[in-house]
């Protein structure tokens, strides 16, 4: 069960969640879409099966994306670390933990961790901003921060988190 906090928005119910790729048992898992705004995306299985293709080299193979950020970060599971956070910028990824549901209900429940993590703050600004997003979306800062990016609001916009993943991931080899 996904975290109350984010109440669900652009759900795909026709798609099956990446979740599954992992466990079954998880009853119910969480609907493919977005979540809070956009805050956090649970990804399809077709997505996930080709969304971390170009960082091959830098993290291995073996990871699956499991869900987005609303700024283009990554939540994968790693066979030997469980849940993995991460920072596409800044090509680093820290192991959350093994226990899925723990991960979906109270890792992301956590307000400390909304903050830190999906920068909630940050977020909420920038939708009142630029308005809420869609499944597949997330809020790309221009130039990126790797680039020399300035990190200010009107300095973001919105873009295809796909093409921002898969872009940084080449940018990083």
């Amino acid at each position: 069960m996904l975290t109350p906090r984010y109440s669900p928005a652009d759900l795909r119910k026709e798609l099956k969640p990446a979740l599954s790729l992992i466990s079954e048992k998880l009853s119910p898992l969480p609907q493919v879409g977005t979540y809070g705004n956009g805050i956090l995306t649970i990804l399809d299985v077709a997505t996930s099966k080709t969304l971390l293709q170009s960082w091959g080299e830098i993290l291995g193979s073996g990871l699956v994306p499991l869900a987005t950020t609303g700024f283009g970060d990554v939540f994968a599971w790693d066979a030997a670390k469980g849940v993995c956070f991460l920072e596409v910028q800044r090509a680093d990824s820290e192991p959350i933990g093994p226990d899925l549901q723990r991960f979906l209900r109270d890792f992301l429940g956590n307000p400390k961790i909304a903050e830190a993590v999906l920068k909630e703050s940050k977020f909420q600004q920038l939708v009142q901003l630029k308005g809420a997003l869609q499944y597949g979306q997330c809020f790309i800062l221009e130039p990126w921060q790797m680039l020399g990016g300035v990190d200010k609001l009107e300095n973001y916009s919105i873009g295809q988190s796909a093409v921002f993943i898969d872009l940084v991931g080449q940018t990083h080899q």
